[in-house]
This record gives C-alpha cells, sequence and structure tokens, in this order.
C-alpha cells in the first residue's frame, strides 16, 4: 500500500519514467527490484534460493504486477492504493502463496 500511496504522489513522474520499455528502463529497474525483494526474502525464509517451480511463477508475477502498476497510473481514479496492493497479493501464483503462508509471510 506504501508504495502505491507513494507512486500516486509522484504520478507525473512515474506516468514519464514509465513511458519507456528500452532495457535500461524503470520497467526493467522495477522488475529487478522485485523479482530481488522475493527472492532474497525466500532465501532468508528457507536458507535457499527458490528452485525453478518457484522461480518461473514469481518472475511471471512480478511482470504482471509491473504492466498493472503502469495500468493504474494512467487510470488512478479506479483504484485506491490499498485495492491495489490487496489485488496483486491476491494475485500472487499458487505456489508462491502457498510458499508464503508455510513461511509465514502471508496469512
Amino acid at each position: 500500500t506504501r508504495k502505491f500511496e507513494f507512486i500516486q504522489k509522484e504520478r507525473v513522474f512515474f506516468a514519464g519514467a514509465f513511458r519507456s520499455d528500452d532495457h535500461n528502463s524503470l520497467r526493467e529497474h522495477d522488475y529487478e527490484l522485485i523479482l530481488d525483494f522475493y527472492t532474497q526474502l525466500i532465501g532468508r525464509k528457507t536458507g535457499r534460493q527458490p528452485e525453478e517451480n518457484i522461480l518461473f511463477p514469481l518472475r511471471l508475477y512480478c511482470r504482471g504486477s509491473i504492466d498493472m502498476t503502469v495500468e493504474w497510473i494512467f487510470a488512478p481514479k479506479e483504484r485506491t492504493p490499498e485495492q491495489m496492493a490487496a489485488l496483486l497479493v491476491s494475485a500472487l501464483p499458487m505456489p508462491v502463496t502457498e510458499l508464503f503462508q508455510q513461511l509465514g509471510v502471508l496469512r
């Protein structure tokens, strides 16, 4: 929710920054940060890096969550930051959701 509140406050900046799809774009940087956040979290909680059965759906989710964030930036009145956060949590792939529940990351 805090991430979406921040993006909402700085919407003009993010709207401009997310227009680019270049390799060094904000989209790509955001993807790398989000994926790294989740893989580091899993690594800390399990003592090992995620296996392909978790990593593949996690990568897919991270790409999709960025696209949905960009879509929201250009139509922010449709959903509140709280709604966006809740929707993205509910969209976690089942293998990732199950792992996060086992690790106590999700309730």
